[in-house]
């Protein structure tokens, strides 16, 4: 996953080895076509976290301050962050983020989560089981068609 300069390998090992299989068995151009509906997956993943409000690991967010506030969502006053998610394809792999800055703070927190300016992690990016199952199906049926 790439987000605003930092990479962060999700593969688990089972997703890993069957990639590898569809990149010895694909040409290039048709391994691209694969890492491009893996990315779109994880996307549209990703965005379901948004309106769920957990993380890859089934976990809730903390409610931010302003969502108790307004009574809205956590991590989607505007939707911009939610909205930036894209995935960039290559015949080796995918990258799924965004390129928006305040995202990695969100990720990851901020820090000492006593002072008031800093931000408990509330992640968005990664891959939950079903994503690797989904995965797992996809590379399946691509190396199933490719043999």
């Amino acid at each position: 996953l790439l987000m605003a300069g930092l990479t962060v390998d999700v593969a688990t090992a089972p997703v890993r080895a069957a990639l590898g299989r569809v990149i010895d068995t694909l040409d290039g151009g048709r391994a691209r076509l694969m890492f491009d509906a893996i990315g779109q997956l994880l996307v549209t993943s990703t965005v379901r976290r948004f309106e769920r409000e957990t993380g890859p690991d089934g976990m809730p967010w903390q409610p931010s301050q302003r969502a108790l506030a307004e009574g809205g969502q956590t991590l989607t006053d505007k939707g911009i962050l939610r909205g930036s998610m894209t995935h960039v394809a290559r015949r080796d792999g995918v990258d799924v983020g965004t390129n928006v800055l305040y995202g990695a703070i969100h990720q990851f927190g901020s820090g000492d989560l006593e002072r008031p300016k800093n931000i408990p992690a509330r992640p968005f990016l990664g891959l939950d089981e079903a994503d690797g199952r989904a995965v797992e199906r996809l590379v399946e049926r691509l190396i199933e068609g490719a043999v």
